[in-house]
């Protein structure tokens, strides 16, 4: 979760999911540590909620496992601290370690190599950022596989559920909606049609080329899924409403990366009225993509771009570079193009010219 859970949400949590299996691990394994977090006081609730956060990005970001476990417990311990400033180094070591041991044992109980493994790094990093005793170490591996068979249960299931358990929560936790006071503008992710405009002062014909360029960038660098049609492209960065989600095929961080550095260097702007976050979010679904090919979508929040880090790559950059009105004239572009393999029997020549009639 990206804030902290009120008094009435841990109530909410504990009455809706006191029968899930990980939830009940939670309250077994951990609450006698609340009390040793005299300030802090991290309770089974917010252990839950934080550890089905970790779990449902371990499987976003199964091909970069490594680049996230790096981070994980610095961003953990970074988030809690922001929560309450006064806990100790102490109170928050146990915190993210609770986290980290509910997490272990969910991915543990699929009992497949690869979950195993991750099993293994989970309590290496724990070992490696706190000063537990073997004594302890032991007492909550006991703790947290006593609901083992139910958590295996539930795991194997959900690696098959179309629906993130981190959206559920959010959603049982959600508020309803009251009216807006003194003429705020209350914006709903699902009904934003809202776009960008690329900063080009240039002919029609050598924008269309530049953004085509663009489209054909995230697509073969597979940062969009393969059926992603030229055209939602065009309208995104034309200022044109669209209504459907493009499906992102990496992680949130790459997503925050590219339009954070677009809007940084003013090579796009907002068309409309709504925030850009939430216009991104409107705008883009994650993709999980399952071992039997199956997909399924998570769905973005502001928060998670506003409270998240930017991940950058090589080939962001690439793509990034092709919205700069300075570095790539009109004849090089028209070089780049040329340069570009036809692609799945679809032809440049083809394209452009559809481009080109797009206005």
């Amino acid at each position: 979760m990206q804030n902290r859970l009120s008094e009435k949400q841990r109530e909410v949590i504990s009455e809706v999911y006191s029968q899930h299996p990980l939830y009940m691990t939670c309250r077994y394994a951990f609450k006698r540590s609340e009390a040793q977090m005299i300030v802090l006081g991290f309770c089974p609730e917010e252990i839950f909620a934080e550890a089905v956060d970790v779990i449902d990005n371990v499987i976003i970001e199964r091909d970069d496992l490594n680049d996230y476990l790096s981070l994980l417990w610095d961003e953990l311990y970074t988030k809690i601290h922001r929560w309450e400033p006064k806990a100790e180094v102490a109170e928050l070591n146990i915190a993210v370690s609770n986290i980290l041991y509910a997490v272990a044992e969910a991915v543990s109980s699929v009992r497949m190599q690869d979950y195993d493994d991750l099993a293994v790094m989970l309590l290496r990093v724990i070992k490696t950022n706190t000063a537990i005793s073997a004594m302890e170490h032991s007492r909550l591996l006991d703790d947290i596989a006593h609901y083992q068979e139910k958590v295996e249960e539930w795991m194997l299931d959900y690696l098959d559920e179309e629906i993130f358990l981190t959206d559920e929560i959010s959603e049982s936790l959600r508020p309803k909606k009251n009216s807006p006071r003194g003429g705020n503008v209350v914006h709903d992710l699902e009904t934003i049609t809202d776009t960008f405009i690329i900063n080009c002062d240039e002919r029609q014909e050598i924008l269309n080329i530049r953004l085509q360029l663009i489209y054909r960038g995230l697509k073969n660098y597979q940062f969009i899924s393969s059926g992603t049609g030229q055209d939602i492209i065009l309208h995104l960065f034309q200022g044109e409403p669209i209504d459907i989600k493009i499906e992102w095929t990496k992680g949130i961080g790459e997503l925050k990366y590219l339009f954070e550095t677009l809007l940084d260097k003013d090579y796009i702007k907002k068309a409309g009225t709504a925030g850009h976050w939430q216009m991104v979010c409107a705008h883009f679904k994650l993709v999980k993509t399952k071992k039997d090919g199956s997909v399924a979508y998570k769905v973005l929040t502001p928060e998670q771009f506003k409270n998240g880090h930017s991940m950058q790559t090589k080939e962001l950059d690439n793509i990034v570079s092709l919205f700069n009105p300075d570095l790539i004239n009109a004849d090089r572009l028209r070089e780049i193009w040329a340069s570009m393999p036809d692609d799945n029997k679809v032809y440049k020549r083809d394209i452009m010219d559809s481009g080109m009639r797009y206005k």
